[in-house]
């Protein structure tokens, strides 16, 4: 129950939820908002797309490390997982919106992935907080986290085609991307990350 109402528990579910809202743009619309908003043909959509996903599995790799290396050098276990959460994720919302702005469908693709990049550095942070914050209920933790992430995974591809006709343009898509990003951030700073969820 403590664990249930706990609003580390909730605020980590909450970031995992944007950031599953954010990772399944690439699997379900992205190639589509390529053709539609850049006029990229379908196979050169198909390589495109993969370019954020490969700066994302780069991204994760290399964030695991990088949260290490903050805990060392701050002795900060806040510095090391809700610093470097927060921060990975608004640097990825800033990187978006000025892809808005850019024709070029390559050098908007290459900013897309420098911020799936950057966002993907929260992705062992949010791994590793349910380990020092959940203990001995590490699982129920972790599970209910990896939950919301799943549903924002499932909402976000439901929530473009409507988006998309209200306002009948594509590139609206980047800005939910980008507000996407910058919700998950503020979760981040929701909590103390000091503080076992179990006490």
């Amino acid at each position: 129950s403590a664990i249930r109402l706990n609003r580390a528990t909730w605020a980590i579910g909450e970031q995992q939820f944007f950031r599953g809202a954010g990772n399944m743009f690439f699997a379900s619309w992205f190639a589509t908002f390529l053709q539609e908003a850049r006029h990229v043909s379908v196979p050169s959509s198909g390589l495109l797309t993969a370019l954020p996903v490969l700066a994302m599995a780069a991204g994760s790799m290399i964030g695991g490390g990088f949260t290490d290396w903050v805990y060392h050098r701050t002795g900060s276990l806040r510095w090391a997982r809700q610093g470097v959460g927060a921060g990975s994720l608004a640097v990825c919302a800033l990187l978006i919106v000025p892809a808005y702005f850019i024709a070029n469908p390559l050098l908007a693709v290459a900013l897309i992935s420098a911020g799936s990049f950057a966002a993907a550095f929260a992705g062992p942070c949010a791994y590793a907080i349910t380990i020092d914050l959940g203990g001995r209920h590490v699982t129920p933790v972790f599970s209910f986290m990896n939950m919301c992430g799943n549903i924002g995974a499932t909402v976000f591809p439901l929530a473009v085609p409507p988006l998309v006709k209200a306002v009948g343009n594509w590139d609206v898509v980047l800005f939910l991307f980008a507000a996407i990003y910058w919700a998950g951030a503020l979760c981040w700073l929701l909590f103390d990350g000091s503080r076992s969820i179990a006490d």
